[in-house]
């Protein structure tokens, strides 16, 4: 299990009364990102952190702290159904302050799709992970991404897909990114009046979009597991890189396993 979103004694605190139950648990810097095979993620409140995303994509259970003093009180492991957080913080989720980062439910989405037999939330896919995705300091990185794609049950190709006999069903490309076929038309429609300069074209990601590889910015994985009610065609209008190949198959293919949430 891990223990996130909390000041370091209070984490310590919690850590240890999983510990005295003989359960696995880390806190701190031993659970700053997700390792496979945890099951638990407890934390005070739903936020769209890079850990909480992978624990959705694993279908982990993501439980507040109150299970755990809840576990205390009866020394012993006791259900979690109450105490899964369900309800994510309003704000940082759209343009609005009042859109929740995560909706309604979709912890609980993932898990029980995860418990039916339906896999993680990426299973039976496959990325590219192109670097260069965050700033320094910003998240999620390029090794969130990863972490967050394989948890999920996602494969994540080596060398951003190059090379190999088949072509990933996504590639993931750092935003701003233009595609040679849109860059002409992005240089006219800039420039004057001491406007920044189009973004070069990114010949990794002309490559894959050249073998019919649809590419999306970052948002597009974290609004696929954080919306799970919503079309991944839905959600790709904003991601979606322009003159990038339509989702096409990958819709198709998920249309029916991200289901809605409940």
């Amino acid at each position: 299990m891990a223990v996130g979103g909390l000041h370091s004694a209070d984490a310590a605190a919690c850590v240890a009364s999983l510990r005295r139950l003989g359960v696995s648990a880390e806190g701190g810097a031993a659970a700053a990102r997700w390792r496979r095979g945890t099951t638990h993620l407890v934390e005070p409140r739903l936020r769209r952190t890079a850990k909480t995303l992978a624990a959705m994509a694993a279908g982990a259970w993501v439980v507040g702290t109150s299970w755990v003093d809840a576990c205390a009180s009866g020394a012993r492991l006791v259900g979690e159904a109450e105490h899964e957080l369900v309800q994510a913080d309003k704000g940082s989720g759209g343009p609005s302050s009042s859109t929740p980062a995560i909706a309604p439910r979709a912890t609980r989405h993932w898990r029980e799709r995860a418990a039916g037999g339906g896999g993680g939330a990426f299973a039976g896919l496959r990325f590219a992970v192109l670097p260069g995705m965050a700033p320094p300091g910003a998240r999620p990185d390029r090794d969130d991404l990863v972490r967050i794609l394989e948890a999920g049950g996602g494969v994540v190709l080596a060398a951003g897909g190059a090379g190999v006999a088949a072509p990933p069903d996504l590639a993931i490309v750092p935003p701003g990114t233009v595609l040679a076929a849109e860059a002409p038309a992005r240089g006219r429609g800039r420039g004057g009046g001491g406007s920044p300069p189009a973004s070069a074209p990114d010949p990794r990601a002309d490559a894959l979009a050249a073998a019919g590889v649809p590419c999306a910015t970052p948002g597009f994985i974290v609004d696929w597991l954080a919306r799970p009610s919503h079309t991944a065609a839905t959600l790709a209008r904003g991601h979606l890189v322009p003159g990038s190949p339509v989702l096409g198959a990958l819709v198709a293919e998920t249309a029916d396993g991200r289901g809605r949430a409940r």
